[in-house]
């Protein structure tokens, strides 16, 4: 918001101006147009003459007085369409203005393009993640580690729609705000992305190594269509796949009408189950999948090299 403008005029001028224009004035000097704040601001040079000629254009006659109008408005016009020109550079666009967010201290800043990769899955992530500080959210609203879980999830879906929606256009500061409040509601009326089996034994099956190993990811095929671990619920993960991503990659080469649930990059966080920073992106698996039996089966006998915490049982696939 800018500047208030001062509406008192020079002079005796005051006593010659209508009491409905001072007070309208006053009124709305807080949120005058940026065009308005130059002609408002020099009084001599630009608003008196103005504010003298709409006083003259009250003594001529009614028949004369709608061109002279037309005059003022034109003239009006054209001062204020200079003072954008001529206006040092100052954005007049509210999208691109930087507007101090409630949000921002609960959003961490995005990770550059050279960065946007996993050093402990061999994956590059394929779009932006925008990671959430567990820790400020968890002193404002008490919120466990699965709540900040699903709620960064949930974030991570609307905003790449509405992301879509813009077609790559940069967010300002309030649409980002409302989109992180929008999906804390959704969140606190039980509404989550993430939809824990219940089923009491869960299996685990990383596949970002099938990617780029295809006897990894035919072994992976094998060991998801086979009766041997059907007696668990079958969840997938990946440190740099959207769960979108996971669902159509994995439908590429698993036929078979099977019930997956997708750990997706969206949930992977900085921060421990306790909300304190860590180096690495990580997660734990029993503070999501809380009372279950948690089962990590590595294809090939590979298994994920600290991303994936918690208390779970490893078992190999062959």
């Amino acid at each position: 918001m800018g500047p208030k403008g001062n509406c008192s005029p020079p002079g005796n001028l005051g006593s010659r101006l209508p009491r409905r224009f001072l007070a309208t004035c006053r009124k709305h000097a807080s949120v005058a147009p940026r065009c308005l704040l130059p002609i408002l601001s020099g009084w001599r040079t630009v608003t008196l003459p103005l504010l003298q000629f709409l006083l003259e254009v009250r003594a001529v006659t009614p028949k004369e007085r709608p061109k002279a109008m037309l005059v003022m408005g034109l003239s009006f016009f054209f001062l204020c369409s200079c003072s954008i020109l001529m206006g040092g550079g100052q954005t007049t666009n509210l999208e691109r203005a930087h507007i101090p967010s409630k949000a921002n201290r609960y959003i961490l800043s995005d990770l550059p393009e050279w960065a946007n990769f996993s050093s402990l899955a061999p994956c590059r992530r394929s779009g932006v993640v925008k990671f959430l500080n567990f820790s400020a959210l968890n002193r404002s609203f008490s919120y466990d580690y699965f709540s900040l879980i699903q709620l960064q999830l949930s974030f991570n879906k609307k905003y790449r729609l509405k992301k879509k929606e813009r077609e790559g256009r940069p967010f300002p500061p309030a649409i980002e705000e409302a989109i992180l409040f929008r999906a804390k509601s959704e969140i606190e009326s039980g509404i989550f992305s993430f939809y824990v089996p219940e089923i009491k034994r869960v299996h685990l099956f990383w596949i970002d190594p099938a990617q780029i190993d295809p006897k990894y990811k035919k072994a992976l095929g094998k060991a998801l269509v086979s009766g041997r671990f059907g007696q668990g619920h079958p969840i997938l993960i990946s440190q740099c796949m959207t769960q979108d991503e996971m669902e159509a990659f994995i439908r590429s080469f698993v036929r078979e009408d099977i019930d997956f649930r997708f750990i997706s990059s969206e949930m992977f966080s900085a921060f421990d189950q306790k909300f304190n920073l860590d180096s690495r992106f990580q997660l734990f698996v029993d503070e999501l999948l809380k009372g279950k039996k948690i089962f990590f089966y590595g294809i090939r006998n590979v298994f994920p090299n600290g991303f994936i915490r918690g208390r779970f049982q490893k078992e190999k696939t062959d």
